[in-house]
């Protein structure tokens, strides 16, 4: 810039022609158009900090859906038994129904889901299934095996009839014998019926005690045994009774009637009159109040 002013300033001075002086315009315009134009200052506009906005879309967590309770023993009679669990019992035992009162009416059916039975069939399976699916904290005292596998080993099967004033053990061999004449398992569905004192407990201590003979336990002092210690029947009656009611599991046994230990009670209750009288050789306890149940 400071170089073409100078050009001008010299051309000015030393020209004095018409000529000259018209060259130092050109120049000068020259110099005019070639001077760079201060371009506008701009203002920054304030920076703006930018924060993204995100829509979260969460999906809520569940709550843990709460552990069903297991069916009581209660819940378990009022329903049929499956045709699996009635196919497992077939498969241990033969079952046969020479006289039934509650034939003609069946009150299970194969259609839905169990097999074509008649009321004593429903519960005469009921009991046996029970036995599998009774649980106690500690072992029964005349065997190492639990309920079910002991009896399924002690006979082959069970014959009803009508024929019959008492149960007994054991015809043909390994069957025993029940008399269908006044079965109170039919009579309700409950394990024991508070209106009738009875129900399929009454069915399952019968089977329990039958078996019992048939492993070379007969009585020992006419209908009854000498002692507790035999562990013949009545002594196996007489634990299986103290387990319901001591060792098995209370909710289980639980009893939408009365009370809820009201089965375990009952258990109790027919142990203790089992002990008073059903051994000869025993010594005479003295009653006292109900041992409290656990």
């Amino acid at each position: 810039m400071l170089k073409k002013s100078i050009i001008i300033f010299l051309i000015t001075l030393t020209c004095t022609n018409i000529a000259c002086q018209a060259v130092s315009r050109l120049v000068n315009a020259w110099v005019t158009t070639s001077t760079p134009t201060s371009s506008p200052s701009v203002t920054a506009s304030p920076t703006t900090s930018y924060t993204p906005t995100y829509t979260l879309t969460t999906t809520p967590t569940p709550l843990p859906s709460a552990t069903p309770l297991p069916p009581t023993l209660e819940e378990l009679l009022a329903r049929c038994p499956s045709s699996e669990e009635i196919s497992a019992v077939d498969a241990d035992l033969s079952l046969i129904f020479e006289s039934d009162p509650s034939a003609g009416q069946l009150v299970c059916t194969a259609r839905e889901g169990s097999a074509d039975l008649t009321r004593l069939q429903e519960r005469t399976y009921q009991a046996i299934l029970t036995m599998r699916r009774l649980r106690f904290d500690a072992w029964l005292p005349w065997t190492n095996k639990p309920l079910y596998d002991w009896f399924v080993d002690a006979i082959d099967g069970i014959r009803f009839r009508d024929d019959i004033d008492i149960s007994f053990c054991c015809e043909p061999k390994n069957i025993i014998n029940i008399q269908t004449n006044n079965l109170a398992a039919l009579k309700t569905n409950l394990w024991i019926d508070p209106q009738i004192g009875g129900g399929l407990q009454g069915l399952l201590v019968l089977l329990i005690h039958e078996a019992r003979h048939n492993e070379d336990y007969q009585h020992t002092c006419g209908v009854n045994d000498n002692s507790l210690a035999e562990m013949g029947a009545w002594g196996v009656q007489y634990y299986f009774l103290q387990w319901l009611a001591f060792h098995s599991d209370p909710y289980f046994l639980k009893s939408s009637h009365q009370s809820p230990d009201y089965y375990r009670e009952a258990a109790r209750d027919e142990a203790r009159w089992v002990r008073i009288n059903r051994f000869c050789a025993e010594a005479t306890i003295t009653l006292g109040p109900p041992q409290p149940l656990p």
